[in-house]
Formats: C-alpha cells, sequence, structure tokens
C-alpha cells in the first residue's frame, strides 16, 4: 500500500510540473503584453487571428502594442484640431501633452513641487529649482546613475510659472522675432516647464549651459541611452524637429514614468506621434 502511495505522488507531481510547463510557455507566447498591469490592472486579452476565418466568424484583429497604450492613457480632451489650440482640462496627469497645439490653464501649479536631490549648476533659491515630486525622486536616481557610471550632470532648469514663460517667451520675440522665438521657446501656457515634469540639465563640460553639442558629450550620451530607464524622455530629438516643431534640445529631460518612457524609446516616438498628432511642415500657433 506505501509503494502504490509513492507512486501515485510522482504521478500527481509529474501532472503538476507539465502544467506549470505549460503555463510557462503560453506566457512567454504572450510576453507582446507590455502595458504594466501597475498601471492598467485588467488589460484586455488579445487573441491571435485565425488563420483560416471561416464565413460564420471573421479573423480577430490583433491589437498593436501602441494601440494598446492609446487605448490606456489618450487624453480625450485635448483637441487634435491642427487649426485650434485646445486646452488641457488634467494638466496634473504625468502624460500631460503640452505643446503648440494644448495649452495650460494660466493659473495652474502643480502642487507638489519640490526640490530634487541633485547638484544644480546654480546657487541661488529660484522655482526652477523644483519638480512634482515623483519626477524630482527619479530625477535624483537618474544622476545617482550617471555618477555610478562616471558621468557627473547638473540641473539648470526645473518648473516655470505661466507668468515667467511668458517673461522669457516675449524676450526671445523682443531679440529675435517670433518666428525665431518659437523654434525654440514655448508661448506661456505651452511650455512643458510649467508641469513641473521636466528639467533642462548640464554638464562641465559645455560650460554648464544648454547647448547642443551636449548631446554630444559623454554626459549627453549617457542621458540618451538610459533616461527612459528611470521614466524620462528626450522630449525634442534631433530627428523629430518636424513633428514637435522646436529645434533640436538634447538637454530637456520629461518625465512621462519608466514604462511608456521605455516604450517611447524603444518605438522611437515623441508624446506628438504617440498620441497621434504630429505637428508637421512649419505652422505655429499664430
Amino acid at each position: 500500500m506505501r509503494r502504490y502511495s509513492v507512486m501515485g505522488l510522482v504521478l500527481v507531481l509529474g501532472v503538476l510540473g507539465f502544467v506549470a510547463g505549460c503555463g510557462q510557455e503560453n506566457l512567454g507566447e504572450e510576453s507582446w503584453v507590455v502595458v504594466p498591469t501597475t498601471i492598467r490592472p485588467s488589460l484586455p486579452p488579445v487573441t491571435e487571428p485565425s488563420s483560416e476565418p471561416t464565413d460564420e466568424t471573421e479573423a480577430t484583429e490583433v491589437k498593436s502594442e501602441l494601440d494598446l497604450w492609446a487605448e490606456l492613457i489618450r487624453p480625450d480632451q485635448f483637441n487634435y484640431d491642427p487649426d485650434v489650440i485646445g486646452a488641457i482640462e488634467d494638466p496634473a496627469s504625468i502624460y500631460v501633452l503640452a505643446n503648440k497645439l494644448n495649452q495650460l490653464p494660466e493659473d495652474y501649479v502643480p502642487e507638489d513641487l519640490v526640490e530634487p536631490d541633485v547638484r544644480f549648476s546654480f546657487d541661488e533659491d529660484n522655482p526652477k529649482r523644483k519638480m512634482r515630486q515623483e519626477a524630482a525622486d527619479a530625477l535624483a536616481l537618474l544622476f545617482e546613475g550617471a555618477k555610478e557610471d562616471g558621468h557627473t550632470l547638473f540641473a539648470l532648469s526645473g518648473y516655470r510659472s505661466y507668468a515667467t514663460q511668458k517673461w522669457i517667451y516675449e524676450g526671445f520675440v523682443a531679440s529675435r522675432g517670433q518666428e525665431a522665438a518659437d523654434t525654440f521657446s514655448a508661448r506661456p501656457g505651452h511650455s512643458e516647464h510649467q508641469t513641473g515634469l521636466a528639467m533642462d540639465v548640464t554638464s562641465a563640460s559645455v560650460g554648464y549651459d544648454l547647448k547642443e553639442a551636449f548631446g554630444e558629450t559623454p554626459e549627453g550620451i549617457w542621458v540618451a541611452d538610459n533616461a527612459h530607464t528611470y521614466g524620462f524622455i528626450i522630449r525634442y530629438p534631433e530627428d523629430k524637429t518636424e513633428i514637435t516643431q522646436y529645434k533640436y534640445e538634447p538637454w530637456h529631460l520629461r518625465y512621462v514614468g519608466i514604462d511608456l518612457a521605455t516604450y517611447l524609446y524603444e518605438a522611437g516616438l515623441t508624446l506628438e506621434e504617440f498620441f497621434g498628432t504630429a505637428l508637421g511642415g512649419s505652422r505655429g500657433d499664430s
């Protein structure tokens, strides 16, 4: 009787091992599901299309990774008409799209602004030292990671109020003209800095300044290759100026969270492309 009990136990364990193995194999086959469950707990299942659909049923359309993300965080309140400037109704979202077509409320000030624990290129107390808490924590980790790899970064400009951006923009318009200013300076209400999710970074190798040459320095190359692992993207890439309508800014980091940042990095997309709002051409806001 003891002999049969042992054999039965072995048989049961064998069956359980086979079932577990099948589960692991199926998980590998469904590895396309990259939208994190921490963000979307109930991601709908996606089935492969039938290779030979019958007359009664049509093949199930396979949703792309981009489709899944779009369903997750596409902000329906944004106005996508290229001839109309839309008001942003949820400026507190970490996925907020602030650009030439989407305007932040004039009175919007993030409620959780803090100073990140990083080295700055200046000593004076200034609101531009601040970011939203989540972004500030992530920036501190990014600076720490850079230091571990032998690179020293400096923070230069974070949060800006609507009024500050208005003063900056109007100054550039006065000195360089509106057409030129619109290629590198956001109009008030259209700046990512007002969201508290952006920080301009620099290094000693470019004189603690904001220069395109930063992208060619060891520090800039490290940032471009690693920022996404901390939740940041290079918001205005060199090869996407026709889409973002801003000049290349290798120093401008925008926090969107690790999952979306990694997706955008691997897919080579800007936020405009992700949300389907590529501005294109040479159109400005006026």
